[in-house]
C-alpha cells in the first residue's frame, strides 16, 4: 500500500489488515498485490483517523515454468574444462611403467569367524610396462603366499593399468565411460565435494554417480587441478551393473 505523491508505504498482514500514519486531508492510495489487478481510492483523513476498506479483482497470472533440477554447474563447468584438456593432450600419451603391490585373500563363506575363513593368502609385487595400443609386459619381481599354496601357482598380477583418459575403459567384459569421456556429462552427475592442495596446486574434489540407466558405470571421486584441468587422482567403484565373477567390492585408484 503505497501513498501517491509521497514516500509513505506499508505492507498488509495476512489477514489483509494495514495501518498508515497520514496527515489531515485527502489521500490518494495505490494498492497492490500478486494476483490481483492494482487499485487506486481516496480517503479522506479526518482528524479522528479514518478506516477504508480495498477490494481487489483477481487476475490470471501466467508465470514461465521453472525447471529445478540437482546439477551443480560448478561442477560441470569443471568436468567440461577437463574434457577439453583431454581432448588437446590427446594422443600425446606414448608409454609408461608403473609398480604394483597386490594381496590376494580366498575365503570360505561359510564360516563365520574371520580368521578360519580364511583358505590362502596371497601377496605379489610387479613391475610393468604398457605403450598402446597393445604391448603389455608385466614381471613378478617379489611373492609370498600361506604354505599350503605352491609359490610356482602365485602368478597373481597387476594386469594392464586402466586408462581414463579414453572415452571407454575396458573392465573384464565391460565397458564402462570414463570420468572424464567425451559424453562424461551424459553419463554421470558431478558435485564439488572440496579444494585441495597437493604439491603446491589447488586441486577440486568432485564426486561422481552414474545417471541411474542401467548402464556399466563408475562412481567416487576425481581430483582435478584448477586452472589447468588436468586429472591428478581418481578414486572410483562400479555399480551394480558391473559383475566381475567372484569379485565384489572393487575398487580402482589411480594417481
Amino acid at each position: 500500500i503505497r501513498v501517491v505523491g509521497s514516500g509513505v508505504s506499508t505492507i498488509s498482514d495476512d489477514a489483509g489488515r494495514f495501518h498508515l500514519e497520514l496527515p489531515v486531508g485527502s489521500q490518494r492510495l495505490e494498492v497492490r498485490r500478486i494476483g490481483f489487478r492494482a487499485a487506486s481510492v481516496n480517503v479522506e483523513v479526518l482528524p479522528a483517523g479514518a478506516t477504508i476498506d480495498v477490494k481487489l479483482a483477481p487476475i490470471p497470472v501466467g508465470l514461465d515454468r521453472v525447471l529445478i533440477t540437482g546439477r551443480d554447474d560448478a561442477a560441470r563447468r569443471i568436468i567440461t574444462a577437463a574434457i577439453e584438456r583431454k581432448q588437446a593432450t590427446r594422443g600425446h600419451l606414448h608409454d609408461f611403467r608403473y609398480d604394483g603391490d597386490v594381496r590376494l585373500v580366498v575365503r570360505d563363506a561359510s564360516k563365520k569367524d574371520s580368521a578360519s575363513s580364511i583358505l590362502l593368502i596371497t601377496e605379489t609385487r610387479t613391475t610393468a610396462y604398457w605403450e598402446p595400443p597393445n604391448r603389455y609386459q608385466e614381471t613378478i619381481v617379489a611373492r609370498r603366499q600361506t604354505g599350503n599354496m605352491m609359490a610356482e601357482r602365485n602368478l597373481v598380477g597387476v594386469g594392464r593399468i586402466l586408462d581414463f583418459s579414453s572415452d571407454r575403459v575396458e573392465l573384464g567384459r565391460f565397458e564402462l565411460a570414463s570420468p572424464i569421456a567425451d559424453d562424461a556429462l551424459d553419463r554421470y552427475e558431478y558435485r564439488v565435494l572440496d579444494t585441495l592442495v597437493v604439491d603446491s596446486r589447488r586441486v577440486f574434489r568432485l564426486s561422481l554417480e552414474p545417471i541411474p540407466d542401467g548402464s556399466p558405470a563408475f562412481a567416487g571421486i576425481i581430483d582435478i587441478v584448477d586452472s589447468t584441468f588436468d586429472v591428478t587422482g581418481i578414486d572410483v567403484g562400479v555399480n551394480d551393473a558391473v559383475r566381475l565373477g567372484l569379485l565384489r567390492n572393487i575398487r580402482y585408484q589411480q594417481r
